[in-house]
């Protein structure tokens, strides 16, 4: 895997609200800047770079809609922020002329949390979605970028992701720490934007 061309480290912004003990809210942002230049061209000059700006934003919180009951919300949405959706989105793709462009990714996670005697019970769904973004090959008629018709089965349009399961404290120590056990199920749905698959047809 080829390392983003980021030209600066990204820059976030979080402001977090707390108006009561049963709700927690926050808000953030992001500011990429990619950089390149055309290899075609020979050793990097003074015209041959080229920059784009991306950036991308979330609305997170949790409530406590009863004792011991919450419900979770996590949302982003992006223009080149992919590496931010558990690896599971590329940033950008790049154009002939050695440009990039981001490509729109975005994704939530919902779910229910109980806390019932010393068991903590946990339901969350999970989704992810990457845009296309399809550009001319050098040679002026193939397409390729992100999800171009024929592309990739690996080209991915949604990850979807249902999971529960328990966490139960059989032991715990202040100075110690605790013995807990633990399960869980997940159920995964993967859907190209060009499948190649049975499956994957039965689940676009």
């Amino acid at each position: 895997m080829q390392t983003t061309p980021n030209l600066h480290p990204d820059i976030i912004a979080k402001i977090a609200f707390d108006p009561s003990s049963r709700a927690h809210l926050e808000i953030a942002g992001i500011e990429r800047t990619f950089k390149t230049w055309n290899t075609t061209t020979g050793q990097p000059a003074s015209g041959q770079y080229s920059s784009k700006a991306g950036g991308g934003g979330s609305v997170n919180a949790n409530f406590e809609l009863m004792k011991n009951f919450r419900a979770v919300t996590n949302n982003f949405w992006s223009d080149g922020g992919g590496r931010y959706l558990f690896g599971n989105a590329p940033d950008v793709v790049v154009r002939a002329d050695g440009s990039v462009s981001p490509i729109h990714s975005g994704g939530f996670v919902e779910g229910l949390e109980a806390t019932i005697r010393n068991y903590q019970l946990y339901a969350y769904y999970g989704n992810i979605y990457i845009g296309r973004n399809v550009v001319v090959d050098a040679n002026g008629t193939s397409l390729v970028g992100y999800g171009y018709r024929g592309s990739a089965n690996s080209q991915n349009r949604t990850v979807q992701e249902l999971s529960f399961g328990f966490n139960q404290t059989i032991w715990r120590d202040a100075k110690y720490g605790a013995i807990n056990f633990m399960g869980q199920y997940e159920y995964l749905m993967r859907n190209p934007w060009y499948p190649r698959s049975e499956f994957a047809q039965g689940h676009a």
